[in-house]
């Protein structure tokens, strides 16, 4: 943040529209993301790459159905842990198949 606003102070960057994306916030979202129906679909083009182009969520992997994709606290979760969901509605099978997945993308901690 301190980057941003020294380089919001030079006189050339005082009137452009900047985006500040926090990529670490204490503040758990979960529970606003879901509530605000979130769609990056609305966000602009350049980012939906972010979204479709690796699959890092357990609902993109497994094509979740929306009843359960809903009611789960991994959906939308910021953390990327929905490994340690121990009420997950999907069978057994599929969640390992999701987890083996994510492992050959990202690495797994806590497992």
């Amino acid at each position: 943040m301190a980057a941003m606003l020294d380089y919001l102070k030079q006189e050339e960057n005082k009137n452009k529209t900047i985006l500040f994306w926090n990529t670490y916030n204490s503040n758990d979202l979960d529970r606003y993301l879901k509530e605000t129906d979130f769609q990056y679909k609305k966000l602009p083009k350049k980012f939906h790459k972010y979204y479709e182009d690796s699959k890092f969520q357990c609902w993109q992997i497994t094509n979740c159905p929306e009843h359960i994709k809903k009611s789960c606290p991994a959906y939308l979760n910021h953390e990327y842990r929905f490994w340690k969901i121990t009420d997950c509605l999907l069978d057994k099978q599929t969640q390992e198949k999701a987890i083996e997945q994510l492992r050959n993308v990202i690495k797994l901690e806590d497992i």
